[in-house]
C-alpha cells in the first residue's frame, strides 16, 4: 500500500490509496523516520510490514486532493518525430568528417523515409568481442563501419554493458574506406560506388520485405508504444521488442499504470510469471550481469550485511514465478529503453545464500494483451 503523508506538529498522518488514514505519533517506532523523509516522497507499507520511501511517480499527492493527474513526459522522450530523430543521429557526427560525409551520403542517396537509420550501434561480433558500427539499419539488418585513418579503438566491455547491443547474427557489415582503402589506394569515385552499392542493397532488401508482405516501416512513436506490442500479440527476442517506460511494458501485458518505476511487476496474462526491470551492468546496490549469449543473467547483492544477501537468496528461492524481463538499456540515441531479453527462471542448483542468484533462459518470447480482448 502507498500512502502520501503530511506533518501535523510532530506527529504525522499518511492517507492510503483506498482512502484509509494512519497516525502516527511521538513514540511510534516509525515516528523519527518519517522525520527524515523527504517532503513529496510517498511512503509504501509491504504486507511484510517493511516500510520505505520513493519518489511520487503515480501523483498519489495530486490524486487524493482532487488535482487532475497529468502525466509527465520528459523532453527525451517527448520528441520522437522523424525529424528531430535524425537531427540526433546526425549530430553525433559533428566533428568525424569522413564518417559524416559517408552515412550522409548513404542516407541521402537512399532517399526513403521509411527505413530507419541508427547511428553509433554497438554490436556484438559472431566472431566474439564487440564493436561500434557507424550506421545500423535494422530492418534488413545491415551495418556501415568507416574505416577512418584513426578508427575506433576496441571498447572494454565495462564501458559499454549498459548500453544497447545488438548481435549480429545473419547481419551484414559492410566496411567503407573513405580514405585509402585497405589496398593503400583510394580516390572519390571508388567511394562513391562502394555507397552506391551499399544504397542499391538496402533498397532491394526493402522491396523484398514489401513483396513478401513483412515490411514495417519506420515509425518512432510507434516503434515502442503500448498498442504495437499488443497488436504484435508477444514479445520477443526476434522482433527486438522494447518500450520507454516501465509503466508502458505494464500496460501491454494489462495493468493500467499512469507511472511504475519498481523492477517487479505482476503478469496479468501469466501468473505463472511476473515482469522483471533490472539493470544488468554495476550499479550501487547490485551487479547484475547477462551472459554474452543472452542465456544467463548473474544477480549480485552488493550490501555488505551478510543477513540481506541471505534474505535476498531466500525471497528468490520462495519466489515461484519466472521473470519475463526488460533489460534496462540506452539506445543509440541517448534515450532509456527498457528492452526484452526474455523469460528467465532461477536457476537454484547454481545459485549461493551470499546473495549471488543465477538465472536460466526458458523462453525468447511472452504474450502480451491482445488488443481485441480490450
Amino acid at each position: 500500500m502507498r500512502y502520501a503523508f503530511r506533518k501535523e506538529g510532530e506527529n504525522f498522518v499518511l492517507m492510503g490509496e483506498d482512502g484509509s488514514e494512519l497516525r502516527i505519533e511521538v513514540g511510534h517506532r516509525k515516528q523519527s523516520w518519517l522525520c527524515r523523509v523527504s517532503p513529496g516522497r510517498v511512503i509504501r507499507i509491504s504486507e511484510s510490514g517493511r516500510w520505505t520511501s520513493a519518489k511520487d511517480y503515480a501523483r498519489l499527492y495530486d490524486r487524493l486532493s482532487g488535482k487532475p493527474v497529468v502525466r509527465r513526459v520528459s523532453r527525451i522522450q517527448s520528441r520522437l518525430t522523424k525529424r528531430e530523430v535524425l537531427f540526433r543521429q546526425f549530430r553525433k557526427f559533428t566533428r568525424k568528417s569522413q564518417e559524416a560525409y559517408v552515412i550522409s551520403r548513404i542516407w541521402h542517396q537512399l532517399d526513403l523515409d521509411d527505413v530507419e537509420m541508427l547511428t553509433q550501434q554497438y554490436v556484438r561480433r559472431e566472431s566474439g568481442g564487440h564493436a561500434l558500427t557507424d550506421a545500423y539499419f535494422p530492418q534488413v539488418g545491415i551495418h556501415i563501419e568507416v574505416m577512418e585513418d584513426a578508427h575506433h579503438k576496441n571498447v572494454e566491455l565495462d564501458a559499454i554493458r549498459k548500453e544497447e547491443i545488438v548481435d549480429v547474427t545473419g547481419h551484414k557489415v559492410y566496411d567503407v574506406w573513405p580514405g585509402r582503402d585497405e589496398n593503400g589506394e583510394g580516390s572519390l569515385d571508388n567511394l562513391h560506388e562502394t555507397i552506391d552499392a551499399i544504397v542499391s542493397t538496402i533498397r532491394a532488401k526493402r522491396e523484398e520485405k514489401i513483396r513478401r508482405g513483412d515490411w514495417e516501416p519506420w515509425d518512432p512513436e510507434f516503434k515502442y508504444s503500448v498498442d504495437r506490442w499488443r497488436a504484435a500479440g508477444e514479445v520477443s527476442l526476434e522482433n527486438r521488442a522494447a518500450f520507454r517506460l516501465i509503466s508502458d511494458a505494464c500496460n501491454a501485458f494489462g495493468h493500467q499504470y499512469e507511472g511504475y518505476q519498481k523492477a517487479w511487476a505482476t503478469n496479468p496474462m501469466d501468473g505463472s510469471t511476473g515482469l522483471w526491470f533490472p539493470k544488468l551492468y554495476p550499479n550501487k546496490a547490485w551487479h547484475n550481469e547477462l551472459s554474452a549469449d543472452g542465456q544467463t543473467i548473474v544477480e549480485k547483492c552488493l550490501s555488505s550485511d551478510p543477513e540481506l544477501r541471505k534474505d535476498h537468496y531466500r525471497r528468490c528461492s520462495q519466489r515461484t514465478r519466472n521473470r519475463v524481463t526488460f533489460a534496462r538499456v540506452t539506445s543509440p540515441m541517448g534515450m532509456t529503453l527498457y528492452r526484452f531479453v526474455g523469460v528467465f527462471k532461477m536457476d537454484k542448483a547454481n545459485s549461493s545464500p551470499n546473495g549471488t542468484v543465477r538465472y536460466t533462459r526458458i523462453a525468447a518470447s511472452a504474450k502480451t494483451n491482445p488488443l481485441d480482448r480490450a
